[in-house]
């Protein structure tokens, strides 16, 4: 868990940020006010819902967002191979290149096998209302 310091001026004061995807949930009841997320880069509508729900207490629905954001870090390999955050993001239309070396390029096989996966979760990845 890091501290982080009060923005002065800011109308928003972060008190406490964590790492970690898999703690979300938990993370917001137990006071947390901000998490640094790799799978929001792939997944954002996934993980801003997670909080959001956490966050207003409507535990039911931020419980079955952690699922299945805890499905999607197994197939992200959690954040293990970045060629995979990569990948997935360039199936959704954001191409933003491969890996460099001395990191390794995830084969195209993989890639569709994963995507497909992705898919058959059934998430809803449009736009996150309010989210830029």
């Amino acid at each position: 868990r890091d501290c982080v310091s009060c923005l002065v001026g800011s109308e928003m004061c972060i008190r406490d940020s964590s790492g970690g995807d898999g703690m979300i949930l938990m993370g917001v009841v137990s006071g947390i006010d901000a998490f640094v997320s790799g799978h929001a880069n792939v997944v954002p509508e996934l993980v801003v819902g997670l909080y959001r729900q956490a966050a207003t207490g409507d535990l039911a629905v931020a419980r079955a967002l952690q699922q299945q954001l805890n499905r999607v870090r197994d197939l992200l390999e959690d954040g293990l191979n970045l060629s995979l955050f990569k990948a997935m993001l360039a199936c959704r239309g954001l191409a933003v290149g491969p890996v460099r070396p001395p990191l390794v390029q995830v084969s195209e096989t993989i890639i569709a096998e994963r995507w497909q996966a992705l898919v058959a979760l059934n998430l809803e990845l449009a736009a996150v209302e309010g989210y830029a």
